[in-house]
């Protein structure tokens, strides 16, 4: 092809890339169930990840605690470049201590996204753990019965004594 036998001699076509966007973004965490922390600081980790294409700018993915009482995620930010987006990152997710008796308790780990990219503008899986407990119940009095002269019970008289059971549940 000879460029001077063009309808404009002289000027050399100028021909450019055109890039053909066809995946769909995505942000996810996984796994997203299954996951155990305690009270005594046992922790549990997931990865959050960027799949499709690479973002035309950062994308922020802020991380949060359905109950903080239960269990806090480490970072709580995380930042996606065009440069790391296709890195998974890891969070980590500290069980809490509390003095209360309460069993395993469910919570979750939710994301908010922010970003100036359309594509990454996007919903994120919630995180599903459980905090297992650490504490047990200590005595419980059930009954203290006197027996022996109930109008003097500072000064127990023969016959008088008083009884208490105690468990441990």
């Amino acid at each position: 092809w000879d460029y001077q036998q063009t309808p404009w001699p002289g000027m050399v076509p100028i021909i450019r890339a055109l890039e053909l966007v066809t995946a769909a973004c995505t942000i996810s965490a996984s796994p997203s169930s299954g996951l155990a922390t305690t009270e005594a600081g046992g922790a549990a980790q997931f990865s959050v990840a960027l799949s499709g294409r690479r973002p035309t700018a950062n994308v922020v993915v802020d991380l949060a605690s359905s109950d903080p009482s239960e269990g806090l995620p480490g970072p709580s930010r995380l930042t996606f470049t065009p440069a790391n987006w296709n890195l998974p990152q890891s969070v980590t997710v500290t069980g809490q201590d509390d003095p209360v008796v309460d069993g395993a308790i469910a919570y979750r780990i939710t994301a908010t996204v922010s970003t100036a990219d359309p594509c990454y503008q996007v919903t994120v899986n919630d995180v599903a753990l459980s905090n297992f407990d650490n504490d047990s119940a200590g005595p419980i009095t059930i009954a203290t019965v006197p027996v022996g002269d109930p109008g003097n019970l500072s000064e127990p008289s023969t016959g008088f004594c008083a009884v208490s059971y105690s468990f441990r549940i």
